[in-house]
């Protein structure tokens, strides 16, 4: 029966550490299609990010550390999928310089003005006019010190 178990845990660490490897793999994979748009000069952070990602999960396989290693190959593909958005919502054209110019842009408009209140009329601000307070019966009162 130890045999068994020694067997049972053997398998299972084998299966963790297949399984970050196909995880390398697969984020070797995404940043290699990041690379096709591009992303190392058009989205440099999140290229950066997945190089890095990819390099440290890396480091952690070597470390036996499966677990870590396949969470850290999951952010790199990510990042590179991230790379790709980035670079797809630009577009896949290079700016020109050439069309631009020195000047400044003309200013914006200003905003419109809100209009001013019509004026009341006097009779009935006076109906709107808040009532006055009443006269408070305790100000005749004198306080004890």
């Amino acid at each position: 029966m130890h045999r068994g178990v020694v067997l049972v845990a053997l398998l299972a660490v084998g299966c963790t550490a297949s399984k970050a490897q196909v995880q390398v793999v697969s984020a070797e994979e995404a940043l290699r299609r990041a690379e096709e748009y591009d992303a190392d000069e058009k989205a440099v952070y999140e290229y950066t990010m997945a190089v890095e990602y990819l390099a440290k999960s890396k480091d952690e396989l070597g470390h036996s550390q499966t677990r870590m290693a396949d969470a850290l190959a999951r952010q790199s593909a990510e990042w590179s999928d991230r790379a790709i958005i980035f670079v797809e919502r630009r577009g896949r054209t290079e700016i020109s310089a050439e069309g631009l110019s020195d000047e400044a842009p003309p200013p914006a408009p200003p905003p419109p003005l809100e209009p001013e209140p019509e004026p009341i009329d006097p009779e009935l601000e006076e109906i709107l006019a808040p009532a006055p307070a009443p006269d408070d019966p305790n100000d005749d009162l004198e306080l004890p010190e």
